[in-house]
């Protein structure tokens, strides 16, 4: 568990234009978020809920980078503009239904809700990639998803799919016919509701659910900007490859 004042000099970390994600969340850090932080520009998440911040978020981080998305519980929303409006989104991430089922080394396919932090899934390279945090893990909760055929694949229309091209799409963009990136056609879509949400996050951003190729991001509100969610642990970092 961290203590004390987010460290300035986090903004002028060698090599920061590779830093990707930086989640800093469930601690008892406390004092301001460092305007230095704008100098990540690169940075498409930053986690900082569960703490004991104050002030608001610095208009430095989203001049810097515009896309960026801050959890906002601990602070207030006050300079981030995007295509929702004024404020940035607290919280927000796509999910999975507890159902849906990934392949984990050593253990085999198992349902969502069964997946554990540090289990490592199939990703999309065909490689085994550890769960390093949960965007979201709730057993209790109703959602909608939508359901595809034939994998039965459940997510929410925000979540990101790959297709054929290997583009990343969100799932409410897909369409009976459309092509995946597995080669298999969608052979019908409909909706579904169902008890608990899943979203895990693996160090390449991709997994493998109902033998389906997937992200483990979101489209922002529609849009084909990569947005990252909340995160669970107490610190966690990610390098572009």
């Amino acid at each position: 568990e961290l203590t004390g004042t987010i460290p300035t000099e986090l903004g002028n970390v060698r090599h920061s234009q590779s830093l990707f994600s930086l989640g800093l969340s469930n601690n008892r850090l406390t004092g301001s978020i460092p305007t230095e932080l704008g100098n990540l520009q690169s940075i498409n998440g930053l986690a900082l809920q569960g703490n004991e911040l104050t002030g608001t978020i610095p208009k430095e981080l989203c001049s810097g980078n515009p896309l960026i998305q801050v959890d906002c519980s601990e602070v207030v929303c006050t300079c981030c503009k995007t295509d929702v409006g004024d404020e940035c989104p607290s919280g927000y991430f796509g999910c999975f239904a507890g159902c849906s089922r990934v392949t984990v080394k050593n253990k085999g396919p198992i349902t969502m809700d069964d997946l554990e932090l540090g289990d490592a899934i199939m990703t999309t390279s065909g490689k085994y990639e550890r769960v390093y945090a949960f965007g979201h893990r709730d057993c209790v909760h109703t959602a909608e998803f939508l359901q595809f055929q034939p994998s039965k694949l459940e997510m929410t229309s925000d979540h990101m799919i790959f297709v054929q091209n290997g583009k990343a799409v969100p799932a409410a963009a897909i369409k009976v016919g459309d092509i995946l990136a597995d080669g298999s056609a969608v052979t019908g879509i409909q909706h579904v509701a169902r008890k608990g949400m899943y979203a895990p996050f693996t160090s390449s951003g991709t997994l493998v659910v109902n033998g389906v190729h997937v992200s483990s991001y979101v489209a922002f509100q529609g849009s084909e900007v990569l947005k990252i969610g909340c995160f669970s642990t107490g610190l966690s970092y990610q390098w572009m490859a």
